[in-house]
């Protein structure tokens, strides 16, 4: 198993799904892909790169055919969370300062192990991204066979369409704030802002205020009223 097939199975479950909910729900991938020979330089792209697609482009859609996955074929949510744990674990253990705790230990621990298995001899970098590719590619194709197979019948398709639709419409993850927050901190010309600290302990009220809206259009545009006016009454306005 290789990127090239990853990067396939990727692009086929990102048009079949885009194509059949009618909107760019899996954003594209716009990453430094993994380049020959694979090295360690290869595997650490390889990591970014699916962490990339896992928990930011594709994270909400992930998320509904997970739900998919539990209710149809529940011995695959093992081989699911398996990908998704490793993948978060070797993604932080690389890019990430991890002090003393017992979630960082533990998180450390399990990259080390994984890891472990395939640092033995001169192409333990190159069988440590097969083997990534290969458990990234199963999962991915089991959620294409499960969204093919679910939506292979019109009205269950339509059904399902509908459901996973109203989901991500009322579905808003940290970084949807994060990017409108900074956007304003543009407008108000604030320097050195950060966004997740600001945006932390006011993301249910956010969400709140997004479930009152019908489309995600207009939920966005109430959410980035109420973060500007939390903003210009934390920081004022520019005179």
């Amino acid at each position: 198993m290789n990127y090239v097939q990853l990067e396939a199975a990727v692009a086929t479950l990102t048009s079949t799904i885009n194509r059949d909910l009618g909107r760019e729900a899996i954003k594209p991938m716009t990453l430094e892909t993994p380049q020959p020979p694979p090295d360690e330089l290869h595997f650490f792209r390889l990591v970014v790169w699916c962490y990339g697609f896992v928990f930011e482009a594709a994270a909400d859609v992930l998320k509904e055919c997970k739900s998919l996955m539990k209710q149809n074929a529940p011995e695959r949510t093992n081989r699911y969370d398996l990908v998704s744990r490793t993948v978060n674990n070797l993604r932080t253990y690389k890019v990430h300062n991890l002090p003393p705790s017992k979630s960082n230990d533990q998180k450390r621990a399990q990259a080390e192990a994984w890891l472990a298995e395939f640092k033995h001899g001169g192409d333990g970098m190159a069988r440590a991204s097969e083997q990534l590719c290969k458990m990234t590619l199963e999962v991915l194709n089991d959620i294409t066979s499960l969204w093919t197979a679910a939506t292979a019948d019109p009205g269950d398709a339509l059904q399902l369409i509908e459901q996973v639709l109203n989901s991500l419409d009322n579905a808003w993850p940290p970084h949807e704030f994060h990017r409108i927050a900074e956007e304003e901190a543009k407008n108000i010309q604030l320097h050195g802002f950060n966004a997740k600290n600001f945006c932390e302990k006011y993301l249910a009220e956010w969400r709140a205020i997004g479930a009152c809206f019908l489309d995600r259009k207009s939920g966005e545009a109430g959410i980035r009223r109420a973060i500007q006016t939390t903003m210009y009454a934390t920081f004022g306005k520019v005179s």
